[in-house]
């Protein structure tokens, strides 16, 4: 969930800064062997340079300036993570979304372990 705002900066290109709320349930492994799974509630920030090829189809890549747990410490203000992905307009409001998520820092529970993630998503401009 959340809301984003499209600034035009000529025909092909914006700029677009976004405020969301996700959640996510990941498991923690710990140097001993145990396992905990947590449901974490994150607020980020992303923001996107968007070329649009068309009407229709829009591609984009930026990165989160802020990625942080509002349900435990504040480390995920830490994390680096670059997007990239694409839109799709069904009609001039309504929006299919697809995106990558990479993450830059590998994360500390395991050592070997990045934050990638792929999402899909539908979306209505007001």
């Amino acid at each position: 969930m959340g809301a984003f705002s499209d600034f035009k900066l000529s025909d092909n290109w914006s700029l677009q800064l976004e405020l969301n709320l996700r959640s996510e349930k990941r498991e923690r492994v710990f140097k001993n062997g145990f396992r905990e799974s947590v449901d974490e509630l994150y607020l980020t920030v992303p923001v996107l340079l968007k070329y649009h090829v068309n009407n229709k189809f829009r591609v984009y890549a930026g990165t989160q300036v802020l990625s942080a747990s509002l349900e435990n410490d504040i480390s995920g203000l830490k994390k680096w993570n670059g997007i990239l992905g694409a839109e799709y307009y069904i009609t001039e409001k309504l929006f299919f979304e697809t995106r990558f998520r990479h993450g830059f820092e590998k994360q500390t529970s395991n050592g070997n372990f990045r934050d990638n993630r792929i999402s899909l998503g539908i979306g209505y401009k007001f």
